[in-house]
């Protein structure tokens, strides 16, 4: 068995830490995504609303601390502070408790509803995200180009919260050594994107899948892995579900 004590340890010691979203893999150069071009998802009445925010950070940075004498240092962590202008009943959370994003490491945060927004809530809700660098010297910035868009899901005939549901179960077996099973149920015909990452948020596969309306599964062969623990996901457009597999 490849490394199997040593992946063993690392997973009891993330036990008692609950990830709550996962970084996309489709990104892998250092930023925050979606960008301002992107934007965010729009958010639709009586539906419910996830939005992941992927952030790259880079090991270091050019800053001046003496004006005119650029240089380059080390990125320590940069921290979510406050997110503002949410639509009501929405609000964030980070994969790390803290808000913390450490240099050199993908991770990332997810705005969601705790209740759906209604009719009342119509409207464009420009976001502001307060931000913290900590490197040699600390530096504070605001984000302000984000927003989400709540819209009138009845006028504009968007698939309800039925279609648009997915649910993804435990791969089978787990650790795996070769192939692997992934069962999942979609809420209707679509296609999906199912990625593999490595804790280094590196995609080592991704596929589009066209999955049915019901039970889907999908078999994934490992084989040709590293021994470790990886991250995958699955994505049919509205909402996104992943999970931890070991590969021994």
């Amino acid at each position: 068995m490849k490394h199997f004590l040593l992946a063993t340890l690392f997973i009891l010691s993330l036990s008692g830490l609950k990830a709550q979203c996962t970084p996309d893999p489709q990104f892998t150069s250092p930023g925050i995504y979606p960008d301002s071009a992107t934007n965010f998802k729009t958010a639709y009445t009586y539906n419910p609303y996830e939005q992941v925010i992927t952030a790259i950070v880079p090991l270091d940075t050019m800053v001046e601390i003496i004006p005119g004498f650029p240089q380059t240092v080390p990125i320590d962590s940069i921290v979510i502070d406050n997110i503002s202008g949410l639509p009501p009943g929405f609000t964030y959370e980070c994969a790390d408790p803290n808000c913390t994003f450490l240099g050199g490491t993908t991770s990332c945060a997810r705005i969601y509803s705790l209740t759906n927004p209604a009719n009342a809530d119509i409207g464009t809700y420009v976001l502001t995200i307060d931000l913290t660098a900590y490197s040699i010297i600390s530096q504070q910035s605001t984000l302000t180009y984000y927003k989400i868009d709540v819209v009138d899901s009845a006028s504009l005939n968007v698939p309800n919260q039925e279609i648009e549901k997915i649910e993804m179960k435990q791969n089978v077996p787990n650790p795996v050594d070769e192939i692997t099973y992934i069962d999942y149920n979609s809420g209707s015909n679509t296609d999906i994107s199912f990625s593999v990452m490595n804790l280094l948020g590196e995609v080592v596969y991704t596929k589009n899948i066209s999955a049915k309306r019901g039970h889907n599964r999908i078999a994934f062969d490992a084989s040709d892995l590293k021994s470790g623990i990886y991250l995958y996901t699955i994505d049919n457009g509205y909402v996104s579900h992943g999970k931890k597999m070991m590969v021994r």
